[in-house]
């Protein structure tokens, strides 16, 4: 019985693995995507011999301008059951705080953690623990 238990632990525990990694594979696509899409509302910034860049608007995700902050939204398993999506730019906090540049793009209240949040109920919002009941 030992031995079934088991092999039953060990799909079910790849079975959430593999659903994790599904979440944050979707949560980083979902923040990049949704500062491509930001609205071109915010203030343009011209520049020599080449397009301005025109940035979003508060309580939207930041427009990617030089890449940098975009090319820097990492993924990582960092444990069995265990993943984040992180970037280590400097001023990624400055701008999700709200009051200050309110970029929200990978906070709570952001677009893709909205998603995040709607995709997780989809892969875990219907588990449900039992147990075998056997015969009376």
């Amino acid at each position: 019985m030992k031995k079934a238990t088991s092999k039953a632990d060990q799909v079910i525990t790849q079975e959430a693995r593999d659903a994790i990694i599904s979440l944050i594979n979707s949560f980083q696509a979902d923040i990049k995507i949704s500062m491509r899409n930001s609205p071109q509302t915010g203030n343009i910034y011209p520049r020599a011999g080449t397009t301005p860049h025109i940035a979003s608007s508060k309580g939207n995700p930041p427009r990617p301008d030089e890449g940098i902050l975009i090319n820097s939204i990492f993924k990582t398993m960092t444990g069995l059951l265990k993943g984040e999506v992180f970037t280590n730019v400097g001023y990624a906090e400055i701008l999700e705080d709200e009051n200050n540049l309110d970029r929200p793009f990978m906070s709570k209240r952001s677009i893709a953690g909205k998603q995040l949040r709607k995709n997780s109920k989809r892969l875990f919002g219907n588990i449900k623990i039992g147990r075998i009941q056997r015969g009376r």
